[in-house]
């Protein structure tokens, strides 16, 4: 993710931050090359389990999907995949849930984007064998356990723009076009209740001979995060990945923020327009707040609630978070595109000029609320959220 601050009189702020990369179905045990959106596969649903920050610290048993493969008869020149929710493979913080196992019978956990599975994949990919019946005579219940590694470089590359893998190609990645990973001409993978579904892709071929199967183990988001993470739609109400931050302070009133890797909304754009505070805390907090009982917390992504860990703006009455801070998508600008056209009740508003090449894929227009345009001329009210008054709405 590039997150892109406009500061007034400043000009660009770029920082980058935690982002994420991420085909097409299998169902029983045969893959597909990607020209067919498949099924739900075999899922199952684990006991209780620790909702940590990524899929190490969680149950890996929320999704899996054991498969038989056949690496000397795979075609070199074609990837293979398996659509998978996003519910199980992306996180609200940006953190993949899936890994990818490899079961070999011989040989050893060498190569390129290949390692030594830890614990929790192995128990997890051998409780999976031995359900499916292994032997000695098909695959021994024994075998060993590597994983395959997410593709990096000039693999990620080619595995998120490319039809066809490259002579050395190695790992595995996620295409998923609605969040603005990889090109939408690879997959057709459908929309879901929960959200999208991304194509885990990679290559059979591009794996060591002696790999027999492939496992896919994913581990869920809580409820809680599923209904955060519903994808909304341009216009409406977002919350900032800055605010899952506790040591993110607050937004400031003459700042453009455009968090573009927004899970939380289906354009991928969770624009900030000239809005001061926190979306997730309105009344804000003093710093003697901090320390006795804060009024401010990170957004719930689990089960578990943390105080943020510094002084919060107040929001101002006549700006609040449902005016300034929504989904949005890019309408016009100096380039060629691609532009979107705003949705009823929205207006394309000029934003952010054009301040050189490396960015220009930021300048132009945005969709925002009709009616919400910000005039430096005449700024808002100074009047802020007053929790003694209860004068502001509680949203985000």
């Amino acid at each position: 993710m590039r997150r892109v601050v406009v500061a007034a009189g400043l000009g660009w702020v770029v920082m980058a931050a935690a982002g994420c990369t991420g085909e097409q179905g299998v169902l029983g045990s045969e893959l597909g090359n990607g020209d067919e959106a498949a099924g739900a596969g075999q899922t199952e649903t684990a006991a209780a389990g620790s909702a940590g920050a990524d899929a190490g610290q969680r149950s890996l048993m929320d999704f899996v999907d054991l498969t038989f493969v056949d690496t000397k008869a795979a075609e070199t020149d074609t990837y293979n995949g398996r659509c998978i929710n996003s519910t199980y493979y992306l996180y609200d913080n940006g953190v993949l849930g899936c890994r990818v196992a490899l079961i070999m019978p011989g040989g050893q956990c060498k190569g390129p984007s290949v390692a030594s599975a830890d614990t929790q994949l192995a128990a997890v990919a051998k409780s999976q064998l031995e359900a499916r019946g292994c032997s000695d005579d098909s695959v021994p219940c024994d075998a060993r356990v590597c994983e395959l590694l997410t593709a990096a470089g000039d693999n990620l590359d080619a595995c998120l723009s490319e039809q066809s893998p490259p002579d050395d190609f190695s790992g595995w990645c996620f295409v998923d076009p609605v969040r603005g990973i990889g090109d939408e001409d690879l997959t057709t993978c459908p929309l879901s209740d929960t959200g999208t579904s991304g194509l885990l892709r990679f290559s059979i071929a591009a794996l060591p001979s002696e790999v027999e199967a492939v496992l896919f183990a994913c581990a869920a988001e809580t409820q809680s995060e599923v209904q955060s993470t519903r994808l909304r739609h341009v216009g409406e109400e977002c919350t900032p990945r800055d605010e899952y931050e506790a040591s993110f302070s607050s937004f400031g009133l003459d700042d453009i923020t455009i968090d573009d890797d927004s899970t939380s909304c289906a354009s991928g754009i969770c624009l900030v327009n000239h809005f001061q505070g926190r979306v997730s805390c309105p009344y804000g907090q003093t710093q003697d707040r901090v320390s006795n009982i804060p009024l401010c917390w990170v957004p719930s992504t689990a089960d578990e609630f943390h105080p943020v860990e510094t002084a919060v703006a107040p929001q101002l009455v006549d700006r609040q978070n449902e005016d300034a801070v929504t989904c949005s998508c890019r309408c016009d600008g100096p380039g060629p595109g691609p532009y979107c056209a705003c949705p009823e009740g929205t207006e394309c508003v000029h934003l952010i000029d054009d301040l050189g090449e490396e960015l220009s894929d930021y300048a132009g227009s945005y969709c925002i609320k009709e009616g919400t345009a910000y005039d430096p001329k005449h700024k808002p009210s100074p009047e802020t959220c007053d929790p003694e008054s209860m004068n502001c709405s509680e949203t985000g």
